[in-house]
């Protein structure tokens, strides 16, 4: 079986996480980091420099990466704008879960976990239509028609809702818990897709067991797969932690950075349903207690490393 975060910890996956959790100041301003800084940030967790420097390049052709100055003048590398904004709509996903599990710290410009108004402890708790709550078991429909001589956009849509957390319920039907509808509503208008869609909110009234319709909209065997991957990588590492009574910000930035590049796909993959309707066992509350442990173990020490490692 393909093993589920084979494709984590890439050069330009450790720069995007790099960024996420240490990147941006006390205001979610981007900062700019030279690329000799990079080189020893992502040498720390196993990068070598040429992967680095190529990484940075890709990334500057996608946009994500824009050229820009230090504050000493120093030439380096910043998030665009349109990183910038990814990375804060990716904030509320990747730690807004988080505040069940007494999750404390949070990166600078990431919501406080513990703000029922930016993000729920539980599915189902937030983002509902006309700013009321989502009840759990209410779903978001995205019902979607595009033309044939615009296919790419059809394609960039499906692409865009799957990683949303959407699953299919029919061609063209895509179905997510509801709590889901502010952000996907502010992520089709930000990339031009809302012309193109039709959002319903309602209840599954029938005919099999919403349970079972889940497994069918949903690959729930692919997902605890990956919760699965992520527990067997890292919660021996949130073992060890426990054991230790200090914390070297070299050790912390190295283990915390591999765990947030695990991390950070999961809550997409995993839109959040509703515990009743997901198998016995479910591996995700196990696996967001194991990252909110190492969140609040590591992440402040890690960013003392990561500090000298930008100031070089």
């Amino acid at each position: 079986m393909t093993d589920p975060l084979a494709q984590q910890h890439t050069p330009r996956s450790l720069i995007v996480t790099y960024y996420g959790a240490y990147g941006r100041g006390a205001g979610g301003e981007p900062e700019t980091v030279p690329v000799a800084a990079l080189i020893r940030l992502l040498g720390a967790v196993g990068v070598d420099p040429p992967s680095v420097r190529s990484a940075v390049s890709r990334l500057k052709r996608r946009g994500l990466l824009v050229a820009a100055k230090t504050a000493r003048g120093a030439a380096g590398y910043a998030p665009s704008p349109d990183a910038v904004q990814l990375l804060d709509d990716g904030d509320r996903r990747i730690y807004g879960r988080l505040g069940a599990y007494r999750l404390t710290t949070r990166p600078a410009g990431a919501p406080d976990a513990s703000d029922a108004s930016d993000a729920s402890d539980a599915p189902g708790a937030a983002g509902a239509p006309g700013g009321g709550a989502a009840a759990p078991g209410d779903w978001l429909l995205a019902v979607f028609s595009v033309p044939e001589h615009e296919r790419n956009k059809r394609h960039l849509l499906r692409s865009r809702l799957a990683r949303l957390g959407f699953g299919t319920a029919a061609p063209g039907v895509w179905i997510a818990p509801a709590h889901l509808y502010e952000e996907t509503r502010h992520t089709l208008r930000r990339l031009g897709l809302d012309g193109y869609v039709d959002l319903f909110r309602g209840a599954h009234a029938g005919f099999e067991p919403t349970a079972d319709a889940v497994r069918r909209w949903w690959d729930l065997e692919a997902l605890a797969a990956r919760h699965h991957a992520f527990l067997a990588t890292h919660e021996p590492v949130l073992r060890r932690w426990s054991r230790r009574t200090t914390v070297p910000p070299a050790d912390a930035y190295r283990d915390y950075l591999l765990a947030l590049d695990s991390w950070r796909a999961l809550p997409y993959a995993d839109p959040g349903l509703p515990p009743a309707l997901l198998p016995k066992g479910w591996p995700g509350e196990r696996s967001a207690r194991v990252f909110a442990g190492l969140h609040e173990r590591l992440r402040d020490a890690g960013a003392a490393f990561a500090r000298d490692g930008a100031a070089g």
